[in-house]
């Protein structure tokens, strides 16, 4: 049958060639763009992913670092050179009791403390203690303290280790003061291994004493172990009037203990002043 009408089925043809070509092209045209975005997609995820594991391996550095400095500071309480490795600083030396304690002035704020200088060092080996303990040893020092102890922690057994701190006022400010009055705020922290064991601030207004403990799953091994007492500056109780100790249980042992070989500082047997070697 001959087509009564050739030039209107040309046009029509022609027509939708145009509309398949233009289909065509559109669908080219959002496949490439969906492969575009996948591989910009795929593109930022690695990105994400090395920068996350960036991130990781910065972390993992800043860990041993902070691990380092902290065994470094454990080191008695004369100058050495901080640019040490903790394998060339632990050469000569020996372990000791007692914590060593670096005094500060008590900081408007806590974040403070790493950008300020100690007013000098001791060695802490005393059960009880108060925040004028560093006046015996030495170190000058007026008006209110922070006190910060660094040590390495020795366990023989792996499980939950347990550390308390006690804090408190002393007979001879009670007897003068009433305490209903009293504004005494301090704070305590207390980490082992970079682990937050004990952060708190406390009023003892209505208490004479306050016990915190806290407690931390260790492998056998020594550990860093590091802690802050001060109190307010404001605060009508400081100094001498603070009584501090502190107590720990190992695994299977059925309280707190407060004895002095709980925790170990580093004992060098040779140390530099000014540049110039001395025995001990």
């Amino acid at each position: 049958m001959t087509d009564e009408y050739p030039e209107q089925n040309l046009k029509r043809d022609h027509s939708s060639s145009s509309k398949t070509q233009s289909l065509i092209a559109t669908v080219s045209l959002a496949g490439l763009a969906f492969i575009v975005l996948l591989v910009l997609f795929y593109k930022q995820s690695w990105s994400n992913a090395q920068l996350q594991s960036k991130i990781v391996e910065l972390e993992k550095e800043k860990r041993i670092a902070n691990q380092e400095l902290d065994i470094l500071r454990t080191l008695s309480p004369y100058p050495i050179d901080t640019n040490q490795s903790v394998a060339e600083s632990l050469k000569d030396m020996t372990l000791a009791p007692g914590w060593v304690a670096r005094v500060y002035p008590v900081p408007n704020h806590l974040d403070e403390l790493n950008n300020k200088l100690d007013m000098g060092s001791f060695v802490l080996d005393e059960r009880q203690f108060t925040l004028t303990s560093h006046k015996q040893y030495g170190v000058k020092h007026l008006g209110s303290a922070l006190y910060r102890l660094n040590a390495l922690f020795p366990t023989l057994s792996r499980g939950r280790h347990q550390i308390g701190v006690q804090i408190g006022l002393s007979e001879a400010f009670l007897n003068n003061y009433s305490s209903s009055l009293l504004d005494v705020t301090c704070y305590i922290k207390v980490s082992i291994d970079q682990n937050q064991l004990i952060d708190k601030r406390i009023k003892l207004a209505n208490e004479k004493e306050v016990i915190l403990t806290g407690e931390l799953h260790l492998e056998p091994g020594t550990h860093p172990i590091s802690s802050i007492f001060y109190c307010d500056k404001h605060s009508d109780a400081n100094g001498e009037d603070i009584i501090i100790s502190l107590s720990f249980r190992n695994p299977g042992e059925h309280s707190l203990s407060n004895h002095r070989n709980s925790v170990y500082h580093i004992y060098k047997n040779q140390f530099s002043i000014n540049g110039i070697q001395h025995q001990r």
